[in-house]
């Protein structure tokens, strides 16, 4: 036997070619399918070949083989059950990791995004002031005349808030500060300069007579005395801007530390009246703040805990001094419309809450609306608990009492146009014209993160004239009637600029969700594709085994070859034998046994033959091997040509079987099951190199059933060896 060597592989160097000369179909055959043979023999026109290592038989003892799966197929397999594992993690735990990275950020810390938001707040403060300009005010002392007002403004400020003074209070997870707000005139905005006239009632002359409205006769008289000789009036004509930040001057401040009765009045050192006076750029007047941080429960973040170090207010008894909800910007995250937003408003020294009117949107993101409903300044009316707030003078519904808060002054707060308070207030006055869009109170929170969106703080400072008959301006007014002075409306609202992060945030966690969707579908398309390729390299095997056996059926055919189907195979995995061929022990002996098998550790055993043809006749018989003949039944015998007839009718059909051969050979070295390596057929103990020709490879399975093993006989010279060479 001839001994082939074999490919290192597909790329390669090849192996030693076949001697340059003619060979036949079989010995071709042979070279092109060695490499997935283990045993084989040039005696056959089909050699009897397996598609896989024998058992037991290493890969690295056959370097050539094909594997059981192409790199191709491992790499999708590979990449499939990465990406399904990866998509699993991430819809399963990513939400989870994302919701503790984000409450992170909300706590206060001083290294978190949100102290440095809260700190000085980037979103843009605006308030509008209008006043009520009293056109009638030499009618107040007659009975059918009613007070008329018209509104003036708005007249914008832009604000800036920061905190200051900021302590951080780490044993109770609390922080303390102080605000610092200022206040900037934008013209280009107002309707109207801080130089316009405003007529209202005199806020100082008011004062002083309700703080002494139930003294002792004496001190209301020396009251009343001062008030005249200050001349003092029931309406007041001063600018806007004195009115708000610049302040104005009155006598009856000046002389009230020498008036009896009115040095024990708690007024504030000031020398000048104005509602926003000495409040620009100051820290003092907001007070002292302590609020939760969130660092130990993040469903507590920005709840007020104290004001100027107190748990409650010292302007309202029982549970209205009682410190609820939040300091006014940070609110928790996870809001619902069940819930209500409390928050604290210095300006009132109290606490007030909002309850859900809605869903909303601004700036491109989803919240949820909060509005001051006519339970927000109730004064027992609607809810009992609520009377506290009453202070002493209660009122009709809709309008709270303040006096306490502004120093004893008849302050009474209510929306905007007496919006959502009682009817009779705005039959008391004319022009009051109320709308639930612009005079209503509301903050819109993004649900997930509360994050305020929008927020409008609306309120108008009213005060009572109430008919006294020792104070002589108050002696012919109505008995009691709430005049309108002034009412404010502060804005932040979420810019488009800040609006996107937030989006982005609030799409993390779909984009995410549907990255790990990718991912899943992504490794399921790839452990499809890996199946797939393991389907079409099982398909390609069997119909390159069907193609196969097919030319070699119809080369045998015209070599006059012996296919025998009924009997036991002749080639097994014990042995070869061919009939007619000359084996290393002589004739009829086994051309390869079991120990001859590579890997193979057997002895050879003796197994049935295939009864060799008889030779041809030279009476001019065709010989097997025509093509335009039939082959001779099994067994039969014909007539021997000539040496030149046999190679003339071999080339004859060489070129077809060369053509047809060629094109499945490049097939199958293309697909990944090829590898690089050709079988060996030795004979005796030297090895001849076999050229590579362009026959198709013929490969044989070994299934269940017995398998057909091809044998075509070989002509042998008087001075030759069966084989190639």
């Amino acid at each position: 036997m001839v001994e082939v060597p074999g490919r290192q592989g597909r790329g390669g160097a090849a192996a030693a070619a076949l001697p340059k000369k003619n060979h036949s179909p079989a010995e071709e055959t042979l070279w092109r399918c060695g490499w997935r043979c283990f045993s084989c023999t040039t005696a056959l026109v089909a050699c009897c070949c397996r598609c896989r290592p024998a058992p037991g038989l290493a890969h690295e003892k056959y370097p050539g083989a094909p594997p059981s799966a192409s790199r191709s197929e491992r790499v999708l397999l590979w990449v499939g059950v990465v990406s399904v594992l990866l998509g699993a993690c991430l819809a399963l735990f990513w939400p989870q990791l994302l919701t503790l990275v984000v409450h992170s950020e909300l706590k206060l810390t001083p290294r978190s995004t949100s102290f440095r938001v809260w700190k000085s707040t980037p979103v843009p403060l605006t308030i509008d002031f209008y006043f009520w300009n009293w056109t009638n005010p030499h009618q107040i002392e007659d009975p059918a005349a009613v007070p008329h007002f018209e509104q003036m403004g708005p007249y914008r400020f832009r604000e800036t808030k920061e905190k200051v003074n900021i302590t951080w209070n780490a044993n109770n997870g609390t922080i303390s500060f102080r605000q610092l707000r200022r206040w900037y005139f934008d013209a280009a905005n107002s309707n109207g300069t801080l130089a316009d006239n405003v007529t209202t009632i005199n806020v100082v002359a008011l004062t002083a007579a309700h703080v002494v409205r139930d003294w002792y006769y004496l001190v209301r008289r020396s009251v009343a005395l001062a008030l005249r000789s200050t001349n003092q009036k029931i309406s007041i004509r001063r600018t806007v801007g004195q009115f708000l930040f610049d302040g104005y001057q009155d006598p009856l401040i000046t002389v009230a530390s020498t008036v009896p009765g009115l040095a024990g009045i708690a007024i504030p050192n000031f020398d000048k009246f104005g509602w926003f006076y000495t409040r620009n750029g100051s820290t003092e007047y907001d007070g002292l703040f302590n609020m939760d941080t969130g660092a130990n429960d993040i469903a507590h973040l920005g709840e007020l805990l104290r004001w100027n170090y107190n748990n409650f207010t010292p302007y309202y008894e029982g549970e209205c001094g009682a410190l609820r909800g939040s300091a006014g910007e940070l609110w928790p995250p996870g809001r619902g419309p069940r819930d209500r937003v409390s928050l604290f408003a210095p300006d009132l020294c109290r606490s007030v809450s909002l309850d859900y009117a809605g869903a909303m949107r601004e700036a491109g993101v989803d919240g949820l609306r909060f509005e001051g409903g006519p339970l927000m300044l109730d004064n027992g009316a609607l809810d009992a608990a609520n009377e506290c707030f009453c202070d002493g003078e209660c009122v009709a519904g809709g309008v709270a009492n303040v006096s306490a808060c502004r120093y004893g002054a008849p302050a009474f707060v209510s929306f905007p146009h007496f919006h959502l308070a009682d009817p009779a207030y705005r039959a008391a006055v004319r022009g009051m014209r109320p709308s639930a869009d612009r005079h209503s109170f509301f903050i819109a929170l993004e649900p997930t993160y509360g994050i305020p969106l929008d927020v409008a703080a609306r309120f108008q400072i009213n005060l009572m004239v109430r008919r006294d008959p020792d104070i002589y301006m108050l002696a012919k007014v109505p008995q009691r009637l709430m005049f309108p002075v002034i009412w404010f409306e502060q804005r932040a609202a979420i810019t488009p600029e800040l609006a996107v992060p937030l989006r982005l945030l609030l799409l993390l966690p779909a984009m995410l969700l549907g990255t790990a969707g990718a991912l899943a579908v992504a490794g399921l398309g790839c452990l499809a594709g890996a199946l797939l390729l393991r389907a079409q390299r099982r398909r390609r095997r069997t119909d390159t085994l069907a193609l196969v056996a097919s030319i070699v059926g119809r080369g045998a055919s015209r070599t006059g070859c012996v296919q025998p189907t009924t009997k036991p195979p002749l080639c097994g995995s014990r042995g070869l034998l061919a009939s007619g061929a000359t084996g290393p022990g002589g004739a009829n002996q086994p051309l390869l046994t079991a120990s001859d098998e590579p890997g193979s550790g057997g002895t050879s055993s003796p197994v049935r033959t295939a009864p060799a043809p008889a030779a041809a006749e030279d009476s001019g018989t065709p010989e097997p091997g025509d093509p335009d003949e039939e082959p001779p039944a099994r067994g039969g015998t014909g007539t021997r040509r000539s040496d030149d007839e046999e190679e003339a009718v071999r080339k004859g059909s060489k070129e077809e079987e060369e053509e047809e051969a060629a094109s499945r050979v490049a097939e199958m070295e293309q697909g990944d099951e090829l590898g690089g390596r050709h079988a060996h057929v030795r004979r005796g103990s030297s090895a001849a190199p076999l050229e590579r020709s362009g026959e198709q490879d013929i490969v044989s399975q070994a299934p269940a059933a017995p398998t057909t093993v091809i044998v075509a006989p070989v002509t042998v010279n008087a001075d030759t060896s069966p084989g190639p060479g």
